[in-house]
């Protein structure tokens, strides 16, 4: 499993499709190449944690260089007249499209096992306080309080499944985050 914070960069990668968007409604000259480096910024990071995906978001961005070297798409259909740059537009409009659609369907099922693991931490936490074993509203250091939960017949079973579904570490970041926070949501 991917580490949280992976996964939470790929999701302010997505969030910025939305001015990407707005720049190709707005005739921004430089959208391609904005588009270009999304694209690259999201490939390295799955690049970099081993995901297959990245190559189908490097191939979107040689469309992009494709064009600018006048090769034109088959697929691409353009009204009126197919200038240089209407035609690098929608092809890096369309490279946009996919690419987001890659990185959302990469991160999906993790953002799901996440937010199940938040759910069972939730149930640790809320049952660790119910039965004192986790003091209401004091400081205290995840781990110790982790070692404390997981040491607890009753709750060790909720535990190993959110280390099942995310692996210890990304348990511990969530229970982390969750035990002095109960309110927050992650994913």
């Amino acid at each position: 499993m991917l580490k949280i914070a992976v996964i939470e960069q790929l999701l302010s990668f997505s969030l910025e499709v939305q001015a990407l968007v707005d720049a190709f409604a707005g005739s921004d000259p430089e959208f391609s190449s904005n588009v270009a480096g999304w694209l690259q910024k999201s490939g390295q990071l799955l690049a970099a944690n081993r995901l297959p995906a990245a190559s189908e978001l490097a191939v979107l961005r040689g469309s992009i260089f494709a064009v600018a070297r006048g090769a034109y798409p088959t697929d691409l259909m353009i009204t009126g007249q197919p200038s240089t740059r209407k035609v690098r537009n929608a092809t890096a409009f369309n490279a946009l499209r996919k690419g987001e659609e890659i990185v959302r369907t990469t991160i999906r099922p993790l953002a799901l096992q996440i937010g199940n693991a938040e759910t069972r931490i939730r149930q640790v936490i809320a049952i660790a306080r119910e039965r004192q074993i986790l003091p209401q509203n004091v400081e205290e250091d995840a781990m110790t309080a982790w070692s404390r939960v997981t040491a607890d017949q009753q709750l060790r079973p909720l535990a190993a499944e959110a280390v099942d579904l995310v692996g210890r570490e990304n348990a511990l970041v969530l229970f982390a985050r969750l035990l002095h926070a109960p309110e927050a949501s992650l994913v």
